[in-house]
C-alpha cells in the first residue's frame, strides 16, 4: 500500500475533485421483522470491506452475521458466525491489505446467579469472547475461538489487526458486580495471534493498583507493522479516572507492562487513538486534569519502551466532550471532535483538525458544524488525504446519520449531509464508517423501523472513475 506526503497530497487538490462524488441512498442490509443492532465495518486500502451485525433469531436469541465484498464486487451473502442457542452481540471486524479478516465477538456461554448488595442474589448471563478469521477469496470462516474463560462475564471485544495478520483483541472480565460486593472482580484482559495462527491464551493487564471502582472500557489500536497499544480506564474513586495502557511491538506474543498516564479525568473520560507502521502512535483524550479539553499523546518511534514518550499538549484549547482520532500507515491523522455542550439541549459544535505525521501539534481546527445536539461520533482518514466524520444528530424519532467530507487535505470540508431517514438510531451500536485508500466509504448504523432496529448502510463513491455509475449496494 502506497502513502503520498501531505506535500503531494496538496499538489494533486489541485486537480479539480469530481462533482458527481456522492454518497449512495441508504440501504436496508437486515430484513423486516427482525431486530438488528450493533454493526461494524473495516475496509482495506484496495476496497475489500467486512460488515458485521447482531441479529434476532428465530428462537429470540441473537446471533453475528457477516458480509463480506472483495473490491470492485457485490456484497456476499450474510453468514452467521456465532453459534445459535446463545444470545451474542458486540461484533468487531478488522480487515487487512492482504484480505485477511478478523471478527470478534461475545456469546453467553452459561447462566449463573452473583451475589450483590444486601445478600441478594442477581441472576446474571455469563459472556466469552469468541474470534473467527476469514479471507475476502475464501468461502469459509475457519472455526471459532473461545479467548476468555467463563469463570467471569465479559465487556464488549475490541480488535487489531496488522498487515501479516497479526491480531490482538482486548476485553473486560469480571463480576459484573459494584465494587464492595462479595467476591468483586475486576480486570482487563488481552489475547494475541501471531500472524494468521490461533490466538494464544488469554493475558491479564491491568494490574497496576489503585482501581478501587473497577477498571473498563478497555480499547485498543494496532498499526499495519504489528505495533499496538491497548488503553482502559481505572477508575480510583467514585469521581477521578486515571488512563492506563500497554503496548504490543510486533511479532510478541504478550503486551508489555501495564503503564499509567500522568493525570486524572474528573467524571467522565473520551480516548481514541490510531498507530502508523512504524509504531508512531497519536491518542487523542478529554478531561485529564479536570479541564475538558483535548489532549495529543505520541508514542516513541517505534514504540519499542512501551512509554507515551510525549508530555500532553493542549489540541488548539478547544473544550470538547467527545473525541474521535483517525489515521494512516504512514502516520498522517486527523482529530474530530464534539465541543463542550451548552443550554439544556445539550448544544454543542463539531470540530477537526489535522497533522502529519512528521508534526507535534494538530493544524488549525476547523468548525464542521455549528451547535447542534450531536452524539455518536466516527471517524476515517483515506491515505488520499480523504476524510470523514460521522455522528448522530437530534432526539428520538427526529435523529438521523450525519456525516461530512474532506476531498484531500487541501479542500475545506463539505457540509453535512443527511445519509440515514429520520428515526431513532442505536446510540450503543454507534455508527461506524470507514474508507479505503482513495477515500471511498462504506457507513453503517441500525435505525428503527416500524417498531424493531435494521441495519443500513450507505456508500462513498470519491474517485472520478466510479462517480456517477455508483450500482445501488446489494442486499445480502
Amino acid at each position: 500500500m502506497r502513502h503520498a506526503s501531505l506535500a503531494a497530497l496538496a499538489l494533486a487538490a489541485l486537480v479539480p475533485a469530481s462533482a458527481a462524488a456522492q454518497w449512495s441512498d441508504a440501504q436496508a442490509v437486515t430484513p423486516s421483522g427482525r431486530n438488528a443492532r450493533s454493526p461494524d465495518v473495516a475496509v482495506n486500502a484496495r476496497g475489500d470491506a467486512i460488515a458485521a451485525w447482531i441479529i434476532s433469531a428465530r428462537s429470540g436469541r441473537s446471533v453475528i452475521r457477516a458480509s463480506i465484498r472483495p473490491a470492485g464486487r457485490a456484497w456476499g451473502p450474510a453468514r452467521t458466525l456465532s453459534r445459535v442457542g446463545r444470545s451474542a452481540r458486540d461484533p468487531r471486524v478488522a480487515i487487512n491489505d492482504r484480505g485477511q479478516v478478523l471478527a470478534a465477538w461475545r456469546r453467553v456461554a452459561r447462566n449463573r446467579r452473583v451475589r450483590v448488595a444486601g445478600g441478594r442474589l442477581r441472576p446474571q448471563a455469563v459472556y466469552v469472547v469468541q474470534a473467527r478469521r476469514t479471507n475476502v477469496r475464501s468461502a469459509s470462516w475457519d472455526k471459532t475461538q473461545t479467548l476468555s474463560s467463563a469463570r467471569q462475564k465479559t465487556g464488549a471485544p475490541r480488535v487489531g489487526l496488522d498487515a501479516r495478520g497479526s491480531a490482538v483483541v482486548t476485553w473486560h472480565w469480571g463480576t459484573g458486580t459494584a465494587p464492595g460486593n462479595p467476591g468483586f472482580v475486576s480486570r482487563v484482559q488481552a489475547a494475541v495471534a501471531p500472524r494468521g495462527g490461533r490466538f494464544r491464551g488469554a493475558q491479564r493487564l491491568s494490574r497496576l493498583g489503585g482501581c478501587a471502582q473497577a477498571v473498563g472500557l478497555p480499547d485498543v489500536a494496532m498499526g499495519e507493522g504489528g505495533h499496538a497499544i491497548a488503553w482502559w480506564e481505572c477508575r480510583r474513586n467514585r469521581r477521578d479516572i486515571a488512563l492506563d495502557y500497554a503496548t504490543l511491538s510486533p511479532g510478541a506474543a504478550r503486551l508489555g507492562a501495564d503503564r499509567r498516564l500522568r493525570g486524572v479525568a474528573r467524571g467522565e473520560l473520551s480516548v481514541s487513538a490510531t498507530v502508523a507502521s512504524d509504531g508512531a502512535a497519536v491518542m487523542a483524550l478529554t478531561g485529564m486534569g479536570g479541564a475538558r479539553a483535548p489532549l495529543l499523546l505520541v508514542t516513541e518511534r517505534p514504540a519499542g519502551s512501551g512509554a507515551l514518550a510525549r508530555l500532553p499538549v493542549p489540541l488548539n484549547g478547544q473544550r470538547v466532550s467527545a473525541i474521535a482520532v483517525a489515521g494512516t500507515a504512514s502516520g498522517d491523522s486527523i482529530a474530530a471532535w464534539i465541543g463542550a455542550r451548552t443550554g439544556s439541549e445539550a448544544l454543542a459544535p463539531l470540530g477537526a483538525a489535522s497533522r502529519a505525521a512528521s508534526a507535534l501539534f494538530f493544524g488549525p481546527s476547523e468548525e464542521l458544524q455549528a451547535p447542534r445536539r450531536a452524539e455518536a461520533l466516527g471517524a476515517a482518514l483515506a491515505a488520499s488525504g480523504s476524510a470523514n466524520v460521522i455522528w448522530v444528530q437530534g432526539v428520538g424519532r427526529t435523529q438521523r446519520v450525519l456525516t461530512t467530507t474532506r476531498p484531500s487535505v487541501a479542500r475545506p470540508w463539505g457540509a453535512p449531509e443527511a445519509i440515514s431517514s429520520a428515526g431513532e438510531i442505536d446510540i450503543q451500536g454507534a455508527p461506524a464508517i470507514a474508507v479505503d485508500a482513495d477515500g471511498d466509504a462504506i457507513a453503517v448504523w441500525s435505525r428503527r423501523v416500524d417498531g424493531r432496529f435494521r441495519v443500513e448502510r450507505a456508500e462513498y463513491r470519491a474517485t472520478r472513475e466510479t462517480a456517477g455509475v455508483l450500482p445501488p449496494p446489494t442486499r445480502p
